[in-house]
């Protein structure tokens, strides 16, 4: 029975083999069909940048002869305006039955107006013939700038291999149509190469690995041609794919393995201790097994995976698909935003508004070139009616503007240094003048606000306190206030009594707002000036002053002397 159970799960692992076979030939055929889709994409990709190359080249037209073209038609513009602006009109009113008499070099002359740039033959038929001679002095010059602006727009035309400039226009339009075909063919070109690598290497590359994948195909198949197919031993049942045929074979292998180990269990049961031993090391040795075809397994995956593409091409290729996917939702959100809001029959008709609007401007344009002309020729014509001399009198009074800007500018420059000057002599004579008071203040704030100094103005008034920043003085607490106020009068008492004037200090409740910890150091500063000078402390809070130690004073009532 151990043999049987043995035999059947060896034909069990035979049969799994065998369809892990299958699976591993199914995923081969599934990275060569990616990598001939993705060669297929390449190859497509450098045709379509060659396509669109050929196409680009053998556009004629570029910005800069186009440039050329319309400066060249403006010229002739010009010089058919300046023409016709020095041109005789003819004026034709024919009468009831006149039609046809009127025949102007050859061409029969209707009712309106006929511009006479050269001269002509009217024949009026039963009368006669007139010759008509333009007055114009310059017919002659104005002719032969047009004829030559003309020929150089022709020359230019013929250059470009255009019949005229709208053709210009158009075969420039064509050409920058074909520059952004170009430019997105090799946009997707790009995004189909893996980091820098070039075209020819990368295609070189994808073929080399279609072909190594043909060769894996190839031997694995072999390898396959002689077994039973999966489907076939699932019961040749249609339908049945290669996944639950895996399944049922990895079922049946645990199976027979189950049936396997039951046999051992019952050949080995009258010894107990064999048995154990027995089982153990069954189970070590299928542990083994199974480990060993584990590893051989993600040896063989691995060294293929790795033949068909390194890690780091692969790494490249999902950072490429990656930015590509960013950049296409990119473009659809910018399609989104730009896509403009209503039905498609209200975008037709915006469409048509603009392109009436674009006609009407190009029409209005040229009736504008028109009127540009004729009176540039007009200014040309008016040139010696005293321009030069109007325009060299506004000259000299831009000069004589311009001079007297220049002495203003100076005498502002000048202002300003003296203000700063002035600006800068008042500081230095008031930090003069009050150094004394702030470093005769300087010790008592020091023991009262540690690193402490404060700014004194020119009329001994505290502007700020500067501890750890700047404090504006009236921004201070009422307490810290009246202690720096106490303080200033102290520092000028001893100026007084350092110049040999008699100085006394007298406080008339001056302390109200004071904490007890501030109070007291100003306790200690009153009692060490009082060695200096007299200090008058009038309060109606004795309470508030009897840890100051000072002689209290009383005003007591004085009988009336008879």
């Amino acid at each position: 029975a151990a043999e049987a159970a043995e035999r059947a799960r060896a034909a069990a692992r035979r049969a799994l083999d065998r369809v892990e076979a299958h699976i591993a030939l199914g995923r081969l055929e599934r990275e060569r069909h990616d990598e001939a889709t993705r060669l297929d994409r390449l190859e497509h990709a450098e045709a379509e940048v060659a396509r669109a190359g050929l196409r680009l080249a053998a556009c004629t037209m570029d910005d800069a002869r186009m440039a050329a073209i319309r400066q060249a038609e403006r010229a002739v513009q010009t010089a058919r305006a300046a023409s016709r602006a020095q041109a005789t009109v003819l004026n034709v009113v024919l009468e009831d039955g006149a039609e046809g008499r009127l025949v102007l070099d050859g061409r029969v002359l209707q009712t309106g107006s006929v511009d006479l740039t050269d001269s002509a033959t009217l024949r009026i038929d039963g009368v006669g013939t007139i010759r008509i001679e333009p007055a114009s002095g310059d017919r002659a010059r104005l002719r032969a700038e047009l004829t030559a602006a003309e020929d150089a727009l022709r020359r230019m035309l013929n250059q470009a291999g255009c019949a005229d400039p709208d053709a210009a226009e158009t075969a420039l339009a064509q050409r920058r149509q074909a520059d952004l075909a170009l430019n997105a063919a090799r946009s997707v070109l790009s995004h189909l190469l893996p980091g820098t690598q070039d075209v020819a290497a990368a295609m070189a590359e994808a073929r080399r690995r279609v072909a190594a994948l043909d060769e894996r195909i190839a031997r694995q198949a072999a390898s396959l041609a002689h077994g039973p197919n999966p489907a076939d031993a699932a019961g040749g049942e249609p339908g049945v794919d290669v996944a639950a045929t895996h399944d049922a074979a990895l079922r049946a292998m645990q199976a027979a393995d189950a049936r396997a180990a039951d046999a051992r269990q019952a050949l080995f049961a009258p010894d107990e201790t064999l048995r154990q031993a027995a089982a153990d090391l069954a189970g070590v040795r299928a542990e083994e097994q199974s480990a060993r075809e584990a590893a051989a397994r993600l040896v063989r995956d691995m060294a293929a995976a790795r033949t068909a593409e390194a890690d780091d091409v692969l790494s490249a290729r999902q950072e490429t698909a990656r930015a590509a996917l960013a950049q296409a939702g990119q473009a659809v959100q910018r399609a989104e935003a730009a896509r403009p809001e209503g039905t498609e029959a209200l975008a037709d008709a915006a469409i048509r508004r603009q392109e009436r609007l674009i006609q009407d401007g190009q029409a209005r344009l040229g009736t504008l070139r028109q009127d540009m002309a004729a009176l540039e020729a007009r200014i040309r014509a008016a040139e010696g009616d005293g321009l030069d001399e109007r325009i060299a009198g506004q000259e000299r009074l831009r000069e004589s503007c311009a001079a007297e800007c220049a002495v203003c500018t100076r005498e502002v420059k000048i202002l300003h240094c003296l203000r700063d000057t002035l600006t800068a002599a008042e500081r230095a004579a008031t930090e003069r003048y009050l150094a004394p008071l702030c470093r005769a203040i300087q010790p008592a704030l020091a023991a009262l606000f540690p690193r402490a100094g404060v700014t004194m103005e020119a009329d001994f008034s505290v502007s700020r306190l500067t501890r750890r920043m700047d404090e504006p003085f009236d921004t201070l607490s009422d307490g810290t206030r009246e202690q720096i106020a106490v303080l200033v009068r102290l520092g000028l008492a001893d100026l007084l009594r350092a110049r040999g004037r008699p100085a006394m200090l007298v406080l008339d409740d001056a302390l109200t707002y004071s904490d007890a910890g501030r109070l007291e150091r100003l306790f200690d500063i009153l009692t060490d000036a009082a060695d200096r000078m007299q200090i008058l402390v009038l309060t109606c809070r004795a309470e508030l002053f009897t840890g100051l130690g000072a002689r209290p004073l009383t005003v007591e009532a004085v009988d009336k002397v008879q």
